[in-house]
């Protein structure tokens, strides 16, 4: 039908008549959704580690102030940052001691970081519902954007074994 049709076209318009042809003919050869299943079930199936290059800088940075001292290269904000992006991708909670701890700094320092962020919209506290002693902090939706942004954005610049992709498809 969509031959027939191309096929009643002027033909002082050969070429895109050609090319129109050329397309119809393409769009006729592809697959029907049963034909492509196999096909759309590997690629749902292949897995790509998002928290790869996060957990990766933050050993990195670990390992850094390991050998160099963290005084040299203190970026509490940004360790509570990747903590919490982890945190996120994990579907894990993170209480304000936990993001102290991640800071690499002392607890009074950590805290006051903290409460810029909070400050700057950059995370949230929210009162465990279970013990209203705790408080957790999270990423908002927009900083989290960003981060994903950020991480798609440095992510092909990494060392090819530094990208982790795990296929869980089987074949057939």
């Amino acid at each position: 039908m969509v031959l027939n049709t191309l096929a009643s076209l002027p033909s002082d318009n050969h070429n895109l008549h050609a090319r129109l042809r050329s397309i119809a003919r393409e769009i006729l050869d592809l697959p029907t959704d049963a034909e492509q299943a196999p096909l759309q079930k590997a690629y749902s199936e292949v897995i790509i580690d998002t928290m790869s290059l996060p957990r990766a800088m933050v050993n990195e940075r670990r390992a850094r102030s390991r050998f160099l001292g963290s005084d040299l290269f203190g970026e509490p904000a940004w360790d509570i940052l990747l903590d919490l992006y982890i945190a996120d991708g994990e579907q894990r909670d993170i209480s304000v001691s936990s993001a102290c701890i991640a800071s690499n700094v002392p607890d009074t320092t950590a805290q006051r970081c903290l409460k810029y962020l909070v400050e700057e919209g950059v995370i949230l506290r929210t009162a465990d519902p279970h013990d209203l002693r705790r408080v957790f902090v999270s990423l908002t939706d927009e900083t989290k954007s960003k981060m994903d942004a950020y991480f798609q954005t440095v992510q092909p610049r990494r060392a090819p074994e530094q990208i982790s992709v795990r296929n869980t498809w089987k074949g057939e």
